[in-house]
């Protein structure tokens, strides 16, 4: 069955006229860090016309599907964002098809690639949380378009670690980050499995070939991040752009004291991360 065969009327509305190829699944997916400059990046591709990414950054497909624990709050926030998205006349077909499907069948992930502005441009999607997939949800990945091209930017697993905390501080709007944090056990395991990058890399290149994933140091963005652009240009096939605001912080976590003991047990827990990183790809990815 193709992974459009299922589609009701309104997403089906959205797909390539008959004769022309179909652009129902992504070309190229990033699959994180998470606080590694994502949404520079999802920011800065979203400007490239020879590109479409969704206008929700973060689709979370296979994490809903492979992650128990993301089920629910996945829902919750695609759903926020959807409702914000059909305010907007230009997208509100795309978000009433989306909202028809059951978001868990490829026919939902091929709607989400099918609005018009779609064909005839490199498609793909932005979710950090896919980094963290079991194998299940890798090999469905690679079911769902085996030439997908993967992007990873990596960052000093410490760093991205303490990066993330911030924003939990953030959101829960903490005075600062102590020591009870460390008395969080859901809190901290989701925090250092997200700079689990041997086991992580291990699960996709089990599963994809070398060839399709690029790594990037996250610490080359800021430097150059025309040069970096250009290479994810040049991995994905899309076309040089001339973006604006390179260089400009999107989603900078506001600064909070951290108690040296959480980056003490981060340290502790994050070292071996660290070399494996140094070893495996050089110094550039733990700057």
């Amino acid at each position: 069955m193709s992974i459009t065969d299922d589609l009701p009327h309104a997403a089906a509305g959205l797909l390539p006229r008959e004769g022309t190829p179909a652009m129902a699944v992504p070309d190229f997916v990033c699959i994180g860090a998470q606080k590694a400059g994502t949404t520079w990046l999802y920011s800065m591709l979203s400007q490239n016309r020879s590109l479409f990414l969704p206008p929700i950054k973060e689709i979370h497909f296979f994490d809903y599907i492979y992650i128990d624990s993301h089920r629910q709050w996945v829902a919750n926030a695609f759903e926020r964002r959807a409702k914000a998205l059909a305010k907007t006349a230009e997208f509100r077909q795309y978000a009433s098809a989306l909202k028809a499907l059951d978001r868990s069948t490829d026919a939902w992930y091929a709607a989400v690639f099918a609005h018009p502005k779609a064909r005839g441009r490199v498609t793909g999607e932005i979710t950090p949380a896919y980094s963290m997939l079991p194998a299940a949800g890798v090999e469905r990945a690679r079911a769902v378009n085996p030439g997908l091209k993967i992007l990873f930017i990596v960052r000093d697993p410490v760093d991205r670690a303490l990066s993330h905390l911030r924003m939990v501080a953030e959101r829960r709007k903490w005075d600062g980050i102590g020591a009870d944090v460390l008395k969080r056990p859901a809190l901290m395991a989701n925090v250092t499995r997200r700079s689990a990058y041997r086991r992580n890399i291990a699960r996709w290149e089990a599963v994809f070939p070398r060839e399709q994933i690029l790594y990037l140091p996250y610490g080359r963005i800021r430097p150059e991040p025309e040069a970096v652009l250009r290479e994810v240009e040049a991995f994905i096939g899309a076309e040089p752009w001339a973006y604006a605001d390179l260089s400009g912080d999107v989603h900078k976590s506001a600064p909070t004291t951290i108690d040296p003991a959480v980056t003490a047990a981060l340290e502790a827990a994050l070292g071996g991360e660290r070399a494996w990183l140094r070893s495996r790809f050089g110094a550039d990815f733990v700057a």
